[in-house]
């Protein structure tokens, strides 16, 4: 009970705490019995551990969403908060999660600082404030390794794309635009054509006397 375990997930239901050897057959029957209650008392130690475990990564990921753009989050700030030390809360969420704490944060304003370049026209140094950054050439560096190129790159890159977009766009519409003007004009150039090479008839049947 001091570990969260209730007696009867091991023990089974209706355990009064007292057990008493003439409830089994035999020894091995006995033996058997407490094998199978230690079986269980591990798995719900096990799953009791990972669910605290998950619990207290996903308590860390909201704290990082709440402060990434605080330039003094780190693993002490986050262990202050979940009372925890940081050795243990750096093995555990790296175990959970498969990155360190100081990847998740990175990863997380990294993601922010992109959507900034593509949806703002914001400076370089203000992205870099709101994202935990106080250094604009540290940020600078940091985005570059990330993202294998510069924010200003970044940003000209995508404006590059949509304008690469706009452009595929615009031929076909003009195209068929002009299409339907071409089509529009010839109309009566057919016809008339059409009327210059068209049989006259037999000619008039005259009659003699």
């Amino acid at each position: 009970r001091a570990s969260g375990v209730e007696a009867e997930q091991v023990f089974g239901p209706g355990f009064t705490g007292v057990v008493s050897i003439t409830d089994f057959a035999s020894l091995d029957e006995l033996g058997g019995w407490l094998q199978d209650c230690c079986r269980k008392l591990r798995q719900a130690l096990g799953r009791q551990r990972t669910d605290s475990a998950w619990k207290i990564v996903e308590q860390a990921r909201q704290l990082i969403e709440e402060n990434y753009a605080d330039s003094d989050l780190s693993v002490e700030m986050v262990c202050d908060r979940l009372h925890l030390s940081p050795a243990y809360f750096s093995t555990l969420f790296k175990r959970e999660t498969g990155m360190s704490f100081t990847a998740c944060v990175t990863a997380r304003r990294m993601e922010q600082a992109a959507a900034l370049l593509r949806h703002t026209d914001e400076k370089t140094y203000l992205i870099a404030e709101k994202t935990g950054y106080l250094d604009p050439n540290y940020f600078s560096y940091v985005f570059k390794r990330h993202f294998g190129v510069s924010p200003s790159k970044f940003r000209a890159g995508q404006a590059g794309q949509a304008q690469v977009v706009v452009h595929l766009l615009r031929p076909p519409e003009r195209i068929f635009l002009q299409g339907i003007e071409t089509t529009r004009a010839l109309r009566p150039r057919a016809r008339t054509l059409m009327d210059a090479d068209s049989p006259a008839g037999p000619p008039p049947i005259t009659s003699t006397s």
